[in-house]
């Protein structure tokens, strides 16, 4: 059930739904154990009711709602078990709150991670050179000045290939 709703796509998001579902069967544990142990205690009541009444007192009348809050006042009064197992209850509820949390962090970060940036534009061709601007650039290239030497060699410019414009 839980691998179909949340898919994992990889081994960590795998761990993290195993620890959602261990985490809920250990909660789900808890009611069991916490309405077993109400179930007792009121089997226990019970017993103390029928030696009252065989002892000759008046008969209780007792319907399953207040059998379930004597239980459950004597166990929060007499016995440490009602907080411990509510404490277990609420603790495997925050873990799998934290492994859920950690899962949809974890898928959201690798989104951020994995979306693609836009292109950059396409480099604009470079412009046509004139007749009269053929020389003035030969003769730059022929004779440069000191100042325009340096020791790193100027960046290579991207070659321009027409068909990526779309021309032949």
């Amino acid at each position: 059930m839980y691998l179909e709703k949340f898919q994992p796509q990889d081994g960590v998001e795998t761990n993290l739904v195993y620890e959602m579902v261990a985490a809920k069967w250990r909660q789900q544990r808890m009611w069991m154990t916490e309405s077993t142990a109400l179930e007792l205690e009121m089997d226990e009541q019970q017993i103390d009711i029928d030696e009252h009444e065989a002892k000759g007192g008046e008969k209780l009348i007792m319907t399953n709602p207040r059998r379930i809050a004597m239980a459950v006042t004597r166990m929060a009064n007499n016995e440490k078990t009602l907080e411990l197992l509510l404490r277990y209850e609420t603790s495997f509820s925050r873990m799998h709150d934290r492994a859920m949390k950690a899962l949809f962090r974890l898928r959201e970060e690798s989104n951020l991670r994995n979306d693609p940036k836009p292109d950059p534009p396409p480099p604009t061709p470079p412009a046509k050179e004139e007749p009269n601007q053929a020389s003035t650039t030969t003769e730059r290239a022929e004779s440069p000045k000191q100042s325009e030497c340096t020791s790193t060699p100027a960046p290579a410019q991207p070659e321009f290939r027409p068909e990526y414009y779309g021309t032949p």
